[in-house]
C-alpha cells in the first residue's frame, strides 16, 4: 500500500507542476502578496473539492477509466460526445505546450555548446521518443519515471532557494493597500490551471484498484505539495526581480515565453551561472512530470473511448495516438498551440470544475443520497468560481 500511496501522490504533485508553474510568478507579481495568497488559497480549494467529487464517482463507476464513461454513466450517453471533445482539446494542447516546452529547452542546452540549428524536429524529436516509449511500457514504469521527476523537480527547487537567498537582494514585498480585482480575475485561469490535476484521478484510481481507501489522502498530500511549492516559488522570484526594468517582473509579463525567459534573467541579474542551471533544471523536471501525467490521462481516455481495459488494449497503436497529432501540429504549426493554451483555463473550469458537480448532483439523485449542506456549500463555490472564469476569458478573448 505504501508503494502506491507514494505513486499516487507523486502523479497528482507531478500532474499539477507543469508549465503554468512557471508563469505563476508573473502572475503573482499582478496580485500582491494578499491577492496572490487569497487566489492561490481559493484555486486550490476549488480543485480540491473538485478532486474529491471526481474521485467519488470515479471509484462509484467501476468500469470508467476516464471521464468520458464517468459521464456517461451519470450524465447520459449524450453528455460524453461534448465532455472527450473538451478533454480531447484539452490534453491534447497541453501535450502539444509540453512537447514544444521540452524542445526549447532541450534547444537552449544543445546552443550553450554551440550546437544551434533550424531544424524544429530535431529538438521535439527526442522528447517524443522518450515519451513514447515510457508511456509504452505501462502506468508501473510511468510511476517509476514520474517518482524521478518529481524528486528532481523538489531537489532542484530546494537548490534554487538556497542559490536565491544566497546571491540575490531581498526586497521587501511590497504589499498592496487594496487587492485589483480586475487584475486578479485576468491572472485567475492561469492560477486555476495550476491545480488542475483532476484528469488523473482515473488513471490514479485504477492503478490503485486494491487500494481505493489511500486515494483521499493521496489527493490531499498530492495537492498541498503544489500549493505550497507555489507560494514559496512566487514570493521568492517577485521579491528578488526588480519591479521595473529590462530584467523586471514586468518585462517578463511582457516577454514571449515568460517561463523560458526567467533563466535567462536571473543570470544576467545575479551573475551567478548555477542559478540559471538549476532553473534550466527545475523547468526540466516540471515539464517532464506534468507531460507524464498528461500522457497518461490522455492514453486512458483513448483505450476507454476503444471499449477496453487500459491494460488489454492495443498499446502500440494507442500510445501511436496520443503522440501523433500534438507532434504534427506542433511540427506544422510550431506557435500554434499557444492560440488553444489561452482557452485552456475555460476548459479546467468545465472539465475539472462544473463537470464534477454536475456528475456528483446526478449521480446522488440516482442513488437516492441526500447531500450535507457542506457538499452542497462545495459544490455552489466550484460553480461560482467556474462560472466566473469561464465569463473572464470569454470577456478578454
Amino acid at each position: 500500500m505504501r508503494n502506491k500511496f507514494i505513486g499516487g501522490i507523486f502523479f497528482i504533485t507531478g500532474t499539477s507542476i507543469g508549465a503554468a508553474a512557471l508563469a505563476l510568478p508573473t502572475a503573482a507579481a499582478h496580485l500582491g502578496l494578499l491577492g496572490t495568497v487569497l487566489v492561490f488559497f481559493l484555486s486550490w480549494l476549488v480543485m480540491y473539492l473538485a478532486g474529491l467529487m471526481v474521485l467519488e464517482v470515479s471509484v462509484a463507476s467501476d468500469k470508467a477509466h476516464s471521464f468520458i464513461s464517468m459521464a456517461e454513466e451519470t450524465l447520459g450517453e449524450g453528455s460524453s460526445i461534448i465532455v472527450a471533445l473538451l478533454y480531447a482539446i484539452l490534453l491534447y494542447s497541453l501535450l502539444a505546450a509540453y512537447f514544444s516546452g521540452g524542445a526549447d529547452l532541450l534547444h537552449g542546452v544543445l546552443l550553450q555548446y554551440g550546437l544551434d540549428h533550424s531544424m524544429r524536429w530535431l529538438d521535439v524529436l527526442p522528447v517524443v521518443l522518450l515519451t513514447s516509449i515510457i508511456l509504452y511500457a505501462g502506468a508501473n514504469y510511468i510511476d517509476g519515471v514520474n517518482r524521478i521527476m518529481v524528486l528532481g523537480l523538489i531537489a532542484a527547487f530546494f537548490l534554487l532557494l538556497i542559490g536565491l537567498l544566497g546571491y540575490a537582494p531581498m526586497p521587501r514585498w511590497p504589499v498592496k493597500e487594496s487587492i485589483q480585482w480586475g487584475e486578479a480575475l485576468d491572472m485567475f485561469p492561469i492560477i486555476l490551471t495550476a491545480f488542475g490535476y483532476q484528469v488523473v484521478i482515473p488513471s490514479i484510481r485504477h492503478y490503485c484498484k486494491d487500494e481505493l481507501s489511500i486515494l483521499p489522502r493521496v489527493i490531499l498530500i498530492g495537492s498541498l505539495i503544489p500549493f505550497i511549492l507555489y507560494m514559496v516559488w512566487a514570493l521568492l522570484i517577485y521579491s528578488v526581480l526588480p519591479t521595473s526594468g529590462d530584467y523586471s517582473i514586468y518585462a517578463l509579463a511582457h516577454s514571449a515565453q515568460p517561463a523560458l525567459a526567467l533563466p535567462d534573467y536571473l543570470s544576467h541579474l545575479f551573475q551567478v551561472p548555477y542559478i540559471s542551471e538549476v532553473m534550466r533544471a527545475f523547468a526540466f523536471f516540471a515539464l517532464a512530470s506534468s507531460l507524464l501525467g498528461i500522457a497518461l490521462s490522455l492514453f486512458d481516455f483513448i483505450s476507454d473511448k476503444w471499449r477496453a481495459p487500459a491494460n488489454n488494449s492495443p498499446r502500440l497503436l494507442i500510445t501511436v495516438v496520443t503522440i501523433l497529432p500534438p507532434v504534427l501540429f506542433i511540427s506544422i504549426y510550431p506557435e500554434g498551440f499557444l492560440l488553444a493554451l489561452r482557452f485552456a483555463g475555460v476548459f479546467v473550469a468545465m472539465l475539472n470544475g462544473l463537470l464534477p458537480v454536475a456528475m456528483i448532483w446526478k449521480f446522488r439523485r440516482l442513488h437516492n443520497q441526500v447531500s450535507s449542506y457542506a457538499e452542497r456549500l462545495s459544490m455552489l463555490l466550484i460553480l461560482v468560481v467556474s462560472f466566473t472564469l469561464i465569463i473572464t476569458v470569454s470577456a478578454v478573448q
